[in-house]
């Protein structure tokens, strides 16, 4: 299918553009109208303006009025600029992509965005990763998301930052119970409970997910427990959050495109299951000092524990030599880095015999391996901000001064147990264990920044925005089975970054800026003992190797401009460049899903883009239209490893200059609407256009894209009171079969018959869901 035409594209980007300066032209029309008010206030993960010029907000209200299963659905749906693939098909699983930048809870991926909880950065820090099954979506007030390089928000604000606050009891002082169930055996329950005297509020939730799943095998379970107690005194206010967490998911992930052909819901090899546990206590203070003056400080500690049982295709071999067909072996070039672990292991020609824990040879009959990891990740730190609005007789400054410290803290086990499959491809368990692929690492990373910022604001119509931000970042790694010393290393990485914005008050209905920007991201703990090409390994399970990667910084432009036209309709227009330098991309050297490889500086990357938004209110009807364009390319020309791209020569492929990065669709267009059909009752109806994209593996785009495709979702609410609501969600109204993530692998690993080396992850069936919810 091809949703997209060139021709088509350039008129659509036409369409936009005319219909910016045409607004531009009708002002005069608008009479007294103005748009949405510009917060003149600076912007921190401690502090941040609402209308910020360039963000993106949204309340509790409006996250309630989207009817979303998720709050990445919700951010799907509702933002411009992102995107949402389901590569490990499960809803609580997905890679969100912004500006060509992840959030995901995915090792491998070139993650680009931080993620702030009541001024928390909750990237996990062994790798950045976000773990969006620990934020429920019914605890938010609400969230912004900072476009560009932002200096204020610290490491990995390459694309942008998400700041999320949550509920209060005077936020939200309210209690409300909701329940759902449909398709997939999905069931949900919510509730929450807030209050305030003036003085003391409080606010608690519990909200249970599960469902069997839409493919095979995919049962999952999430329960999030929130707490928030608050005091406000004359002067200052103090709030106490505390967040748990337990999930158990099943996310099976891509499956060879011939399986797919046979059965739409089955899975390759399973299970693939990642179970969290999360607790997580933050307290935060705010003291007004005197007029138009004020600290902020918050303390946290925070510790997620994770699971993961893979169970895989089997990277050993039957012995090439005929004295020892019926035991397993390790080709050499499979494990060129030397280590105590081998000693153990002898050698028969090109192969190596691989013994149990016990030392005893093991059995070829064992087709299958399951990869056992446990991250046990800490995190505490504080952050103290001051600002204060100085007004002079021709400048109004509003200054922020902050510091910030964060220590985190991983003790990762793996072990690889050997095993075979079923006939349901369900990997057995043996309890017999490869002694030399498992690793017992202990790192330990440390983050200290300070930053400034000045927003000047000269009369009435112009704005300076002024940043600068110094990170100190000093990460250890060390190993604690003995077998291992490469990976016990100390890296420390520094940077002074600087952002500048000029903002413009065309008139009471128009707003320009331009940004400029910079970041920076140190290499995470995982792609530091992941990143010799001659010792590749397994994510998230075997690390060998600890030579030094260079930090990747980023340097975005922005230019945007937005208003309002005929008293209803408010656009904005924008477009924006980032190039990252040095930046990190996983290089696969194997392995039945790609995940054997490692991390490697690969030179510069670039993100150019358009953002487009229109929306407005008719009579009844509430509606918007975003469009984004994007171009995401290497900049540099490098040879990448992909030996199983079927036009890889000697295992790679040649990366030229100007190629497109994978997995990043061009062209995403949602039309979203909102009708009031009584006092009561009203309908809402979405749609995404989403364009191809390269398969993951596929760096040099020498095959073919996925293709385009559209996917429909239609809710319907029934108000019968204040109190009492009734709802009705279908998700791909359509059923329409679509491929969302894609990339290489090997098939015949598993099904001899298989040669299409393309894995793909399939679009959820149609679903639908029943709701109640009562407010009081």
């Amino acid at each position: 299918m091809v949703l997209f035409k060139m021709t088509e594209i350039s008129k659509l980007q036409i369409v936009f553009f005319t219909v910016g300066i045409f607004s531009s032209l009708s002002l005069a029309k608008a009479g007294d109208e103005k748009l949405e008010e510009i917060s003149v206030i600076g912007v921190s993960p401690l502090s941040s303006g609402s209308n910020l010029l360039g963000s993106q907000f949204a309340a509790s209200d409006d996250i309630e009025r989207i009817q979303s299963s998720s709050l990445t659905d919700f951010l799907d749906q509702g933002f411009l600029g992102i995107t949402v693939n389901q590569a490990q098909n499960n809803p609580l699983q997905p890679d969100l992509q912004y500006r060509g930048f992840a959030a995901s809870s995915a090792l491998g991926l070139q993650q680009g965005l931080t993620v702030y909880q009541n001024g928390v950065r909750i990237n996990e820090p062994f790798g950045e990763t976000v773990n969006w099954d620990l934020l429920a979506k019914n605890t938010i007030a609400d969230l912004q998301l900072v476009s560009g390089g932002n200096p204020l928000f610290g490491l990995n604000s390459l694309g942008g930052s998400l700041a999320i606050n949550t509920k209060t009891g005077f936020t939200s002082p309210e209690s409300k119970v909701e329940a759902s169930f449909g398709s997939f055996s999905r069931k949900t329950t919510s509730l929450s409970f807030g209050g305030n005297n003036e003085k003391f509020g409080h606010f608690f939730s519990a909200d249970v997910w599960g469902e069997n799943g839409w493919r095979d095998f995919s049962e999952s379970k999430a329960v999030n427990l929130y707490a928030a107690l608050s005091w406000v005194f004359d002067d200052s206010e103090l709030n106490v959050f505390y967040n748990h967490a337990d999930t158990d998911l099943k996310g099976n992930g891509a499956a060879p495109i011939e399986l797919l052909e046979l059965s739409r819901t089955a899975v390759f090899t399973h299970p693939d299951r990642t179970e969290n546990n999360l607790d997580m206590l933050n307290v935060r203070f705010n003291k007004q000092l005197s007029v138009g003056q004020s600290i902020n400080a918050n303390i946290f500690y925070r510790r997620n524990k994770t699971d993961g049982f893979n169970g895989d295709g089997s990277s050993y071999d039957e012995c090439s030599n005929s004295t020892f067909a019926d035991l397993l072996c390790l080709e050499d070039d499979d494990q060129d880095i030397e280590s105590d672990a081998l000693d153990d292991e002898e050698d028969f020609g090109d192969d190596q015999l691989i013994f149990d824990q016990h030392g005893n040879l093991v059995s070829a009959g064992f087709d299958a391996i399951n990869n056992l990891t446990n991250r046990s990740q800490v995190s505490f730190g504080a952050n103290v901000e001051w600002s204060a609005l100085v007004d002079t007789s021709d400048l109004k400054h509003n200054l922020i001064a902050g510091l910030s410290f964060i220590q985190g803290r991983t003790k990762f086990d793996s072990a690889v147990e050997f095993a075979s499959l079923n006939e349901d491809r369900a990997t057995s368990r043996s309890g017999l264990f490869d002694v030399s692929a498992g690793t017992d690492l202990l790192s330990q990373n440390e983050t200290a920044g300070i930053y400034l910022s000045d927003t000047i604001e000269f009369g009435q119509r112009w704005e300076w925005a002024l940043t600068a931000r110094y990170n100190s970042i000093k990460i250890i790694s060390a190993d604690q089975s003995g077998f291992r010393p490469a990976l016990d290393a100390e890296h420390r990485f520094s940077r002074l970054n600087l952002g500048i914005s000029p903002r413009l008050k065309i008139n009471e209905t128009m707003h320009a800026y331009l940004s400029w920007g910079q970041s920076m991201r140190s290499p995470s703990p995982v792609e530091l003992a992941c990143s010799h090409p001659d010792a590749p390994c397994t994510l998230p399970n075997t690390f060998l190797a600890d030579p030094p990667l260079d930090e990747v910084v980023s340097s975005t432009v922005e230019i945007g401009i937005r208003g309002m036209s005929f008293d209803a309709i408010n656009w904005q227009l924008g477009a924006f460049y980032i190039r990252n330098k040095n930046d990190i991309i996983f290089q696969t050297t194997g392995g039945v899903s790609s995940n054997v490889g490692f991390f490697d500086n690969v030179g510069d990357t670039r993100r150019l883009g358009i953002e487009a938004s229109v929306k407005g209110i008719y009579q009844s009807l509430d509606w918007y239209l975003n469009y984004t364009y994007l171009k995401a390319t290497f900049e540099s020309s490098f040879m990448s490893s992909s030996p199983n791209h079927p036009l890889s020569r000697d295992g790679g492929v040649q990366v030229i200059a100007g190629d497109s990065l994978p997995g990043l669709p061009d062209h995403n267009l949602a039309l979203g609407m909102n009708m009031h059909l009584s006092k009561r009752i009203s309908l809402g109806l979405q749609v995404d256009l989403i364009a191809g994209q390269y398969l993951r593996g596929d760096e040099a785009n020498l095959l073919a894209k996925l293709d385009a495709y559209s996917v429909v979702d239609l809710n319907v609410t029934y108000q019968h009171s204040n109190e009492l609501s009734f709802s009705f969600e279908m998700e791909n109204m359509f059923d329409s079969k679509y491929h969302s993530f894609g990339l290489l692998g090997e098939p015949d690993e598993i099904f001899e018959s298989f040669s299409n080396p393309v894995f793909l992850s399939s679009s959820a069936p149609r679903g639908a869901w029943l709701r109640a919810s009562y407010q009081w």
